[in-house]
């Protein structure tokens, strides 16, 4: 699904958090780091790498929590879903792709961590 002027929409699980991107991602990546991994529950996970403020929580307050120095990952406190990851030494907030309302037409441009992906 999209909002106002293509905008496009995502949500958590259980639907407590809902959010908006508000610009194009800069790119797509496929992570196969062990705490993507963790933090997910799944071999890899896609994401879209967005200028930071375009993510915009439109619904409920999300949960946040520092995985790594300088990494902080955001999840609805009330299912889990793992929402965004923000690096302080990036300029640009990550998206998961499977929280979008409609994942499709987005292939990873790139992945990381390849040395770490599952056989």
């Amino acid at each position: 699904m999209t909002g106002a002027a293509g905008e496009r929409t995502g949500r958590c699980a259980c639907g407590s958090v809902r959010y908006t991107l508000t610009a194009e991602p800069q790119e797509v990546v496929l992570c196969h780091c062990e705490d993507c991994r963790h933090a997910t529950g799944a071999t890899a996970v896609t994401w879209l790498l967005l200028p930071l403020g375009a993510l915009v929580f439109r619904k409920g307050t999300p949960a946040s929590r520092e995985s790594s120095p300088d990494v902080t990952r955001v999840f609805c406190r009330g299912c889990g879903t793992q929402l965004a990851f923000r690096d302080a030494r990036d300029t640009s907030i990550a998206v998961t792709l499977g929280s979008l309302d409609d994942p499709s037409g987005f292939a990873p441009t790139q992945q990381r961590y390849e040395a770490q992906k599952l056989s």
